[in-house]
């Protein structure tokens, strides 16, 4: 066991997600590498993240560390088909009105 870690918190994304955090304003390639292409560009990508700051903070996907924004990868991919979700959701809602 590395003891010179500190032990991460059960409710941490981060110790639920073991993968390193990408900067958020550095290498967002991950969009584009996505195999399942939830999103059709890079730029699309960083548009959601602009619009919906928040709600991937919320999600576990974007941290903060030392006056920096990352990203996780994966939470950031289930933000994204949860906001998805969400919107076809309400436009169901809408349209039965």
């Amino acid at each position: 066991m590395n003891t010179l870690q500190p032990k991460a918190e059960a409710s941490s994304p981060v110790a639920l997600h073991p993968e390193a955090p990408v900067p958020l304003f550095g290498d967002t390639g991950f969009i584009a590498t996505d195999p399942d292409k939830i999103l059709p560009s890079e730029e699309s990508g960083r548009w959601l993240i602009r619009q919906d700051k928040g709600r991937l903070a919320a999600s576990g996907a974007l941290l903060y560390l030392a006056g920096r924004w990352y990203v996780l990868p994966s939470l950031f991919r289930a933000a994204v088909i949860e906001m998805g979700r969400d919107a076809a959701r309400a436009k169901f809602i809408e349209a039965a009105q």
